[in-house]
């Protein structure tokens, strides 16, 4: 099986109160072979503009979504209250990513998906307050 990330969206982290988009590649399950991949090797900006956010919000999805304890880990807690943004007080990714799969016939199916997941946070501890996984 083969897998590509699409996009991600996130907020929440860091000085990101609000949604900010990267795009990996950009014709989202099209059947053109020709598909625009755009092969991200560096993110640049002015300080301040999100770069380390961005790593960080990946990073945490990543951990979300590998360690089903991660969020009740005391060291997390004081992590996350340094990382989270507080002004919303509230942490979102959505990732869009295709899984590519050969049928029967041995000819490449893809399917797309997206996983969302809110983080919030009430003042003692953070909690997964939604997530969605559609197709």
């Amino acid at each position: 099986m083969e897998f590509k990330l699409y996009r991600v969206e996130t907020y929440g982290m860091k000085n990101i109160d609000k949604k900010i988009r990267v795009d990996f590649q950009n014709q989202m399950g099209s059947t053109n072979k020709k598909k625009e991949i755009t092969n991200i090797k560096a993110i640049y900006g002015t300080n301040g503009a999100g770069k380390t956010a961005f790593i960080l919000s990946m990073n945490l999805y990543k951990k979300l979504i590998t360690d089903h304890m991660y969020l009740f880990q005391e060291e997390v807690i004081s992590e996350l209250n340094n990382f989270i943004n507080k002004k919303i007080k509230k942490f979102y990714i959505g990732i869009v990513f295709s899984a590519t799969e050969k049928n029967s016939d041995d000819e490449p199916v893809e399917k797309i998906f997206k996983h969302e997941i809110t983080l919030n946070y009430d003042e003692q501890y953070f909690y997964i307050q939604n997530e969605k996984f559609s197709i």
